[in-house]
């Protein structure tokens, strides 16, 4: 049996698709059945080997992409076989470089990890422009998005950002404290849950604007422990590991967790 890894997939067609990581190959994978195929070489795709895309989402048609690499924004016409490198210039560190990539009318927002900057894509005139909003920071830990409004938690700092991506303006919330290596945030129910990569998970109070501390999954900082997605569900969180060998579902009614 052949194994297919890629970081990240889109849904069009009704099928997935993906840019697989130990070839460099464009794949669409049937989700009923499970069959991959290979796509027909995209005129101007750059096929290498360990790449790995931070976003990708389809729409209109075509599949927009962020390179991990943060040198490129890439775009996939599969109507017409062809691809096409938008160069953004966010090439920071040797994994991870955005922080948020969302779509609102014609427009995606790129929200780069470092730098204090957003990214304009004009999707009409194919084109980028950059701003400047977040207030000297330098680095964002994670970002989590709720109707139009992108939420950003920025690194070693104690403020939370709101950016409204209509108006492109920006709200600023105090959090009381300072919150460290977080890697990730989801919307549920009027709250964002925050989990830190060593299994502290934080719930910020929207309307409220109060920040809460739930639980502590794991208290010891080991980075084979370590903590990297969290997903809410039923009235439950489940967390997937980075480097740890554990799925651990926190129940939000009893606060008991559970492998």
């Amino acid at each position: 049996m052949k194994y297919f890894l890629s970081s990240n997939c889109a849904l069009i067609q009704n099928k997935l698709f993906c840019v697989e990581a130990y070839c460099g190959l464009l794949v669409m994978i049937n989700s009923d059945d499970g069959k991959v195929d290979c796509c027909d070489t995209s005129e101007g795709f750059i096929s290498k080997k360990t790449r790995v895309v931070d976003f990708i989402e389809s729409f209109d048609g075509k599949i927009y992409a962020l390179d991990s690499s943060g040198d490129y924004l890439v775009i996939f016409d599969l109507s017409k076989c062809k691809c096409q490198y938008i160069w953004l210039g966010c090439a920071k560190d040797a994994k991870v470089n955005f922080s948020a990539f969302e779509r609102c009318e014609s427009y995606y927002y790129i929200f780069p990890k470092y730098g204090n900057k957003i990214m304009f894509f004009d999707i009409e005139k194919s084109k980028v422009t950059t701003g400047n909003y977040f207030n000297g920071i330098q680095e964002v830990q994670c970002a989590c998005r709720i109707d139009n409004n992108v939420w950003i938690l920025p690194k070693d700092a104690e403020k939370m950002y709101c950016y409204h991506l209509p108006d492109m303006e920006v709200d600023t919330y105090e959090l009381g404290v300072v919150l460290k290596n977080c890697v990730h945030a989801v919307y549920c129910n009027g709250y964002i849950y925050i989990l830190e990569k060593f299994g502290a998970i934080h719930k910020w109070n929207i309307e409220k604007a109060l920040l809460q501390t739930i639980t502590i999954l794991e208290a010891k900082h080991d980075e084979q422990e370590s903590m990297s997605r969290i997903v809410y569900a039923r009235n439950k969180l489940i967390v997937l590991p980075g480097y740890a060998g554990d799925i651990k579902i926190l129940n939000l009614l009893t606060k008991e967790a559970e492998i």
